[in-house]
């Protein structure tokens, strides 16, 4: 790839250089806090600087996208969700990857497509040839009068000692730990030949890493690919409509014998028997979630590969789908009764309230679903993309730990019975709960020490500015101001 370097080339990859030092700075230093938030806002920063002369296109999936990205990022703000922690940190620059490039593609582009795949793939591809040309272009401006064959010459003895510092690290070491004699002439040598920063020259790399990386994705993405778009799952109506007619039908009777006897468990008084409902619970969560699912891909399966060349065969199938569609509602209602009885029984966790929300969002697939049964020119995967993203900022959005707390404490209140030992490891959510609990019951056994222990624990512990964090604030506040016999 042949490049030019301009000075508004030269200005935008100061600016990388700066975003790579922020990065280096807000992402590797302690616990994740405001400085995610301060990393996306200069990152866009730049990049609205760099394209403040360009159109951009798809601006309805763009904003969506845009508010997604604010809001994951300022989860670690506000909230100390730990399960979304490390999926945060890798979804992020993922959705803005996605969101830049949606945006400065031409309008009308068709993201909810297969086809995007390969235009993302490929604006990788362009990112990394650009920074080996820019590299390559850099280095001859800096040797230029030399000789090209000595300049050749130790670029690749450059890059055989840039390989071997790691592995000479590594080999050095075991060799030390392998011979006392060989460590003995290690130590021998002067001090300052070996002092060798380590972890200066991975941040170094982190910063040479990140500011490439961006600087090479802003000057691609307006460049034009030569990608003929085509539709990578065509209609293939490859399955019998009368084979599939008969599947459906056993499968619907199936589906109505169980549910015919789930109605008469859930509506009657057959199971009120304590732990014979939390048995009960536990035995059929899992194999539900399951037939659920199976029942969502036969819907995919028999919506896009099955022949509907007579009409009166076309209205036996919607009907079928339907039918299936509403038992498989029946069976996620009975799931999320059984997981919520067991939650009664034994307390509510993340695991658990993440499972309910998951429900919840099949059930929103499901009824769209319907809908395409019956209207087949909406497009499943555009509204499955869009549902997925905004499913998954909304667990963002709302304190999860928070919620599990309070669902806790309620429960507490009804039965007496709480895990404190669990209560303490939901983060700040969790401690601040349990200061809420020993306000109304300072008796709870292990209560007192567990506070004792996080107090400690939290009051003892420096925070630096890249992990400041407000829900972490407040409850430091609230143990300083708490009194513990």
């Amino acid at each position: 790839m042949s490049i030019q370097v301009n000075k508004r080339d030269g200005l935008l990859l100061l600016l990388c250089f700066v975003l790579g030092i922020l990065a280096e700075q807000t992402l590797f230093h302690g616990r994740i806090g405001i400085s995610y938030i301060i990393l996306v806002m200069s990152f866009y920063g730049v990049f609205f600087y760099r394209f403040r002369q360009v159109a951009f296109h798809n601006t309805r999936i763009g904003t969506l996208l845009m508010v997604c990205i604010w809001v994951i990022s300022s989860h670690y703000f506000i909230y100390s969700a730990s399960v979304f922690y490390l999926f945060n940190f890798l979804v992020i620059p993922f959705l803005v990857l996605v969101h830049v490039i949606i945006v400065t593609q031409p309008k009308g582009f068709s993201w909810h497509q297969f086809h995007f795949l390969v235009i993302l793939g490929t604006k990788i591809k362009q990112l990394i040839s650009y920074n080996f040309a820019f590299i390559k272009r850099v280095i001859l401006r800096l040797t230029k009068g030399l000789d090209r064959q000595l300049v050749s010459i130790i670029v690749r003895i450059g890059l055989g000692l840039i390989i071997s510092v790691p592995l000479l690290l590594i080999v050095i070491g075991l060799l030390v730990s392998a011979d006392a004699e060989f460590s003995r002439f290690i130590s021998s040598i002067p001090n300052w030949l070996l002092q060798i920063d380590v972890t200066l020259l991975v941040r170094l790399f982190v910063i040479l890493i990140f500011t490439l990386a961006v600087f090479g994705l802003f000057q691609v993405l307006l460049k034009k690919e030569d990608i003929q778009e085509r539709k990578w799952f065509k209609e293939r109506k490859v399955l019998d409509g009368i084979t599939t007619l008969t599947v459906l039908v056993l499968l619907n009777g199936v589906y109505l014998l169980f549910a015919t006897i789930q109605f008469q468990y859930f509506f009657s008084d057959t199971l009120q028997a304590g732990f014979t409902y939390a048995e009960y619970a536990r035995r059929g969560f899992f194999e539900l979630m399951a037939v659920t699912l199976v029942n969502w891909s036969i819907l995919l399966v028999v919506i896009n590969f099955v022949k509907q060349s007579h009409k009166g065969l076309k209205k036996a199938l919607q009907i079928l789908l339907t039918l299936l569609v509403v038992l498989s509602g029946v069976m996620l209602i009975s799931a999320f009764m059984r997981l919520l009885m067991y939650e009664e029984a034994y307390g509510f966790t993340l695991a658990r309230v993440l499972a309910h929300s998951f429900m919840i969002f099949l059930m929103v697939i499901f009824s769209y679903t319907l809908i395409k049964v019956w209207i087949e020119k909406l497009s499943l995967l555009r509204f499955y993309l869009i549902v997925a993203v905004v499913f998954y900022v909304a667990l963002n959005a709302i304190n999860v730990n928070g919620y599990i707390v309070d669902k806790n404490i309620e429960r507490y209140e009804e039965t007496g019975k709480i895990d404190v030992e669990y209560m303490s490891r939901l983060s700040y959510a969790g401690v601040e709960g349990l200061m809420e609990l020993y306000d109304r019951n300072p008796d709870v056994h292990r209560l007192e020490s567990t506070l004792n222990n996080k107090k400690k624990e939290m009051l003892s512990q420096e925070y630096s500015w890249q992990s400041f964090n407000l829900e972490r604030q407040e409850v430091i506040k609230q143990l300083r101001e708490l009194s513990l016999d």
